[in-house]
């Protein structure tokens, strides 16, 4: 079986990636800050793939001991990581008005987590040259929106970083790609202009990664951008 490792697996996005990826025969390594809901999560999984392997780490990605170890217990329980998917993330609202304690939160969970999480994983399966890294970005790390300054200025970042690893693996076997989404019915979307109804879902980014690992090896989109089928947007 293939193992795939996943931050921000406790809910949302990730446990949706996390179910789709068991339901095609992947092992998974969860990774999440809150370990009441990711054990719950990993339960809730391991009872409705009881054939497949769900293991669950709770840690801070931007502690680099925690994120290692989380990587080094993955592939001594499950094998070789070959995919990754960089999820772990934060919604602040606001620029300028933020602190600097409150910008560079954003900016150190969303940005240096997932440097963090792709040092952490990519130089292995650079080294194996095989596997797939796939970042979880937003449409805000391709535009900034009125209010998403510190938001935007990490998922820019973030897009920064996957460009420069994308150039960095072409041709040894290993793919790069970011996934940039609008609003996502998560809890994340909380207060949100758009109704939930018109929210791209967490199957639908699901989906999106099945198609990135169904791609030959000839193919890799740099970047996906998703947008809500809104007339506010």
């Amino acid at each position: 079986m293939t193992t795939a490792f996943i931050t921000g697996g406790s809910r949302g996005i990730g446990k949706a990636v996390a179910f789709s990826l068991l339901e095609n025969g992947y092992s998974c390594a969860l990774v999440a800050r809150n370990k009441a809901e990711l054990e719950k999560t990993t339960a809730e999984l391991s009872e409705k793939f009881p054939e497949r392997k769900v293991v669950c780490f709770s840690v801070d990605v931007t502690d680099e001991k925690s994120v290692r170890e989380a990587v080094q217990k993955t592939e001594k329980t499950l094998g070789e990581i070959r995919v990754v998917f960089n999820n772990a993330g934060v919604y602040q609202f606001g620029s300028l008005e933020l602190s600097a304690k409150e910008f560079e939160e954003v900016i150190r969970i969303n940005l240096l987590g997932a440097s963090i999480v792709a040092r952490e994983t990519f130089q292995n399966m650079m080294s194996r040259r095989t596997g797939f890294l796939i970042n979880l970005s937003s449409v805000c790390g391709k535009k900034g929106f009125a209010g998403t300054g510190a938001y935007s200025a990490s998922k820019y970042g973030l897009l920064g970083l996957n460009d420069a690893l994308f150039r960095e693996a072409a041709g040894s076997g290993v793919r790069v790609s970011a996934i940039c989404p609008s609003w996502v019915n998560t809890q994340m979307a909380e207060g949100s202009p758009v109704p939930r109804e018109k929210m791209i879902q967490p199957k639908d980014i699901a989906k999106t990664v099945l198609y990135l690992l169904s791609l030959s090896l000839g193919a890799c989109p740099k970047e996906i951008v998703l947008e809500c089928m809104s007339d506010i947007l």
